[in-house]
């Protein structure tokens, strides 16, 4: 009976220390099969052929997991204005790999890697990390040098001595709350707190005595520093009582078992699910973690995606803002059209990008109010023009516009335009022809055009007359080109009339895509 009761007293803390140390994330499979990620594989994700395969070939994860070990040691090691062009570099040439190796983005297929896909990608990320690991600080190089074993034992060593927070991963990976770590480890131990652990640094590390290690060692000293006489006496009048005390054991023993068993029966039934509650949550928790970490990636990824189409399409939005934003007759700006004007370049142009590379709502949203702030920016600034002549004496040439040059040399340099296009162009100048500054034609297609070298906005009267010069023309089109803005008027007579308002630097596009339409409608 009495090995009974010592069993089932072993029995809690035993269990308990088992279930603390289970692994959040599936580390224990992970173990068995010595396979280490920087991401949970259990389970497996979905729709993602990469990561499915790196859960389960070792080769494979052993590949990324030391790209990664490299990736966040160079992190470490670069200022803060050099983390960004880090984070782009990294991104293009991950991008660089899966397009090389056919491999498809997350969320568009489910069909495993073949055995080429995976050896390409193996051979792409290894020479990756080899590039990245020659830019590492000597420091740098032998942290990357260390086992993933050393690693793991480093950050629970820091976890021990009470530097690292016990519900951080220990994965080997050294993110920002292990460096945090190092670095005050560094600093109360008065060494370079720079975030690399040298030789000596990790020796006296891994040497350290942990707190409740030295509380033990505090206890078993006050034993024995007891007095000899005293242990000696004890010793003896344990040995004259031994005999006596025997049967009046056996009596309390089963006097205390019973009420022991049930008060640790009832222990074990209240305690064991909280332990398995906290160690889910934990799981859980850890899990949501390295997901989020792995979105925000994606996030960066996109973006730079995002800015880099803004940034192509510049030009045609700070056009497009000069002609949509217009004043009300106290000067009050007028926005409404170009709040429009930049939801449907959202919605044409953005929002498909987002969609193809992400399922997450959260993403989403992020990217779009990230994305809009970026096109508003990018449309404050002042259109920059191709040419700009700076000269104190000044001549007008319809070679190249100026602000400043004769509104009639306006009007030949957009003929000039025209005719670089294929267009057979002719300023018609001081003869007006109802209208019409220019007339081009292309085949049997004919178009007119006005010309308004203007620092105001221009209006609907110039909407009319070059209406009114199409008719005359017997034109299929009519194009109103400024250097400036239209007013509101100007767009509502437009929008009447089928006249193409525009800024000169779009008339070529314009002429053209006017041309195909005409031209492809057989008319």
């Amino acid at each position: 009976m009495k090995k009974v009761g010592l069993l089932f007293c072993l029995f809690i803390p035993a269990l308990a220390k088992a279930q603390d140390a289970i692994d959040p994330i599936g580390s224990v499979a992970a173990a068995s099969s010595n396979i280490h990620t920087d991401f949970s594989c259990s389970p497996p994700p979905r729709h993602n052929p990469l990561a499915s395969a790196i859960c389960t070939n070792k080769p494979a994860a052993d590949a990324e997991f030391n790209f990664s070990r490299v990736y966040y040691a160079l992190r470490n090691q670069v200022d803060q204005a050099g983390l960004l062009p880090l984070k782009k570099q990294v991104i293009t040439d991950e991008k660089d790999i899966d397009e090389k190796c056919n491999i498809p983005e997350p969320g568009q297929s489910d069909h495993p890697l073949d055995n080429e896909q995976l050896e390409c990608y193996i051979q792409g990320i290894s020479a990756l990390a080899e590039k990245y690991s020659s830019q590492l600080s000597n420091s740098g190089n032998y942290e990357y040098s260390r086992s993933v074993e050393d690693h793991i034992a480093l950050q629970q060593k820091l976890m021990d001595l009470g530097y690292l927070s016990s519900t951080s991963p220990a994965d080997g990976i050294y993110g920002e709350a292990t460096r945090n770590s190092i670095k005050k480890w560094q600093k109360d131990h008065s060494y370079s707190d720079d975030g690399f652990v040298t030789p000596d640094e990790y020796k006296e590390i891994m040497e350290a005595i942990n707190s409740s290690d030295l509380l033990s060692s505090n206890v078993k000293d006050t034993t024995v520093g007891s007095s000899p006489s005293l242990r000696k006496e004890s010793s003896v009048d344990y040995q004259q009582d031994m005999h006596i005390s025997e049967n009046k054991n056996n009596v309390s023993f089963n006097l205390l078992f019973w009420p022991c068993f049930f008060l640790l029966t009832a222990f074990a039934y209240k305690v064991i699910p909280h332990i398995i509650k906290y160690n889910k949550q934990k799981r859980e928790n850890e899990e949501r973690n390295i997901y989020e970490v792995k979105r925000r990636k994606n996030e960066e990824r996109i973006l730079f995606l995002i800015n880099d189409e803004i940034i192509k399409q510049k030009r045609n939005l700070q056009i497009s803002k000069s002609q949509k934003v217009t004043r009300d007759m106290y000067g009050t700006p007028i926005n409404d059209d170009w709040f429009k004007e930049i939801y449907y370049f959202f919605n044409t142009r953005i929002k498909p990008i987002i969609d193809r590379n992400t399922a997450s709502d959260i993403t989403k949203e992020n990217l779009k109010e990230r994305s809009l702030k970026i096109i508003i920016d990018v449309t404050n600034a002042p259109i920059e023009e191709s040419i700009i002549t700076i000269e104190q004496n000044y001549i007008s040439s319809p070679l190249s516009f100026d602000p400043r040059m004769d509104p009639f040399d306006y009007e030949e340099h957009c003929a000039l335009l025209l005719k670089s296009a294929g267009w057979t162009a002719q300023a018609t100048q001081k003869s007006g022809d109802q209208g019409a500054d220019v007339i081009a034609v292309k085949n049997n297609i004919k178009i007119v055009v006005q010309c308004k070298l203007y620092t105001g906005t221009v209006g609907n009267d110039a909407v009319q007359q070059v209406y009114t010069a199409q008719n005359f023309q017997s034109a299929q089109a009519a194009i109103v080109v400024t250097n400036s803005t239209f007013s509101k008027s100007a767009r509502q007579a437009s929008a009447t009339t089928g006249v193409h308002l525009i800024h000169h630097s779009q008339l070529i596009e314009t002429a053209n895509g006017i041309y195909n339409q005409l031209n492809n409608a057989g008319l």
